[in-house]
């Protein structure tokens, strides 16, 4: 029993002598005090050596790459402009607008008189001469003719009144390729920031865990730490590498990815702003929504031209008249037609009396796309309503989602610190320090992404309100 008590106190005198040895580093006490030896006689402490700035790394490792720069970098205003102008299905929807266009003005043109000229020549292969009576037919003839003509059709007119509407609708759904480009587009530029923090992150815990392993590898050579200390500190030097590789791999897909969305060649950086906020209330956006959303507004249009089809089917049971009028000129005069010049009008009333229901089918035709297009609204605007809902309540979760994370980080850092502080004084082991520090980089992790769920939330609700 004495000599048990004489090893207990023996490792206690041990134990804080090294505790000592830590925590007073710059009193001289270099090794730890001998339970045996009396403490040494104080001294002036000695001027400290300069310390190198360079960290110490494992053996056989190299330091990442800084992050490449971009040739161009882009605020969110710049790149939803851009959206407008260079995303492919903007420009794609644009060009629609111009096919429409195109066939609007040749409705028109089944309207407007025709007016057409022709001139023949003719060689014939002799004259034909009668005593007395002169020349029957020259050898060579030539004639013209100029020919007006015009159709007055009531489909004709309601074709131009379609066409119009059609024309409206390509307008809007080209708004609506520009609202779904931008909020694309606006994503994206929220992920390259996300993704360039998560970079700047990784090598800030690159930085603390090369710190740490200089720090154990400073213990284990004063024998205050074991040799696995060493190694684990090394394996959490190469962990934080290979998080840094990752985000560096993440952001430039990130930034390629933007490129690609405002169809460039390269890639482009995002230029760090303030995100916009919500400021109204749920039902403020959804109104909004349905008032002003380009989706809906083309369905509305898709409805007039259904319903234009409806009289279009009706116009089949009107008559159409048809005018022309055309002089002819010839040079091949005779005595019996001695005149060179003459001139035709004609007019032309076409009654539809039986068509085989023809008529019939394009009307139930029309009805049942009218019909078909008011469902489809109806629904749009249940989903328009879900869509906005759903986009305030992810927002307003996201935002609650972040400070719960940011608060997580703060207890996440303080826990690391006091977890350090106690490995230093040989309180706790080194997994249990691992452990913490972990849990912080998991933490900090946490607020980027809870960061970007909740910029995405903010771009859907003002997307799916219209105001993007």
């Amino acid at each position: 029993m004495r000599s048990r008590s004489r090893a207990r106190h023996a490792f206690y005198a041990f134990f804080i002598g090294a505790l000592l040895a830590l925590e007073l580093p710059s009193a001289g006490l270099a090794q730890p005090l001998s339970p045996v030896e009396p403490p040494p006689t104080p001294q002036t402490p000695a001027t400290p050596a300069p310390v190198s700035a360079a960290p110490l790394l494992p053996p056989g490792f190299e330091m990442p790459p800084p992050l490449p720069v971009p040739p161009r970098a882009l605020s969110l205003a710049d790149v939803l402009r851009r959206a407008n102008d260079s995303a492919v299905d903007a420009r794609v929807a644009e060009l629609q607008i111009r096919r429409a266009e195109a066939a609007e003005r040749s409705a028109l043109a089944s309207l407007l008189p025709q007016l057409n000229g022709s001139l023949t020549y003719t060689r014939y292969d002799q004259a034909i001469e009668r005593a007395g009576v002169g020349t029957i037919r020259a050898a060579d003839a030539l004639s013209a003719q100029v020919s007006v003509s015009e159709t007055l059709s009531a489909r004709a007119w309601n074709a131009t009144r379609s066409t119009a509407a059609s024309t409206r609708a390509a307008t809007l759904s080209a708004r609506e390729s520009q609202r779904l480009a931008r909020a694309t587009v606006a994503r994206t530029y929220f992920s390259v920031l996300t993704a360039k923090k998560n970079a700047e992150l990784g090598r800030s815990q690159l930085d603390a865990a090369l710190r740490q392993y200089g720090a154990v590898v400073a213990r284990v050579n004063a024998g205050v730490a074991l040799p696995i200390d060493r190694t684990r500190a090394e394996l959490a030097v190469l962990e934080a590498a290979r998080r840094v590789a990752d985000g560096d791999a993440s952001l430039g897909r990130s930034r390629d990815l933007l490129g690609q969305a405002l169809a460039l060649d390269d890639a482009v950086d995002a230029v760090e702003i303030a995100p916009p906020e919500a400021g109204d209330s749920v039902e403020r956006y959804v109104s909004r929504a349905l008032a002003q959303r380009t989706d809906v507004r083309v369905l509305e249009a898709n409805r007039e031209i259904a319903e234009l089809a409806i009289d279009d089917a009706w116009l089949r049971f009107v008559p159409t008249l048809g005018l022309s009028w055309t002089l002819n000129w010839t040079s091949a005069t005779s005595t019996f037609s001695p005149d060179s010049t003459s001139w035709t009008a004609l007019a032309t009333l076409s009654v539809p009396f039986y068509d085989g229901g023809a008529r019939y089918a394009a009307m139930r035709d029309a009805r049942a796309s009218v019909e078909q297009t008011e469902e489809r609204l109806a629904a749009l605007r249940r989903s328009v309503r879900v869509e906005g809902r759903d986009a305030h309540r992810r927002l307003d979760t996201a935002g609650r989602a972040l400070i719960l994370a940011q608060r997580s980080v703060t207890v996440a850092e303080a826990s690391a610190a006091r977890a350090d502080a106690a490995y230093r004084a040989g309180a706790l082991t080194g997994i249990e320090l691992e452990d913490a520090r972990r849990a912080l980089a998991d933490s900090q992790l946490t607020v980027l992404l809870r960061a970007l769920e909740r910029h995405v939330a903010m771009i859907d609700l003002l997307s799916a309100a219209g105001l993007l």
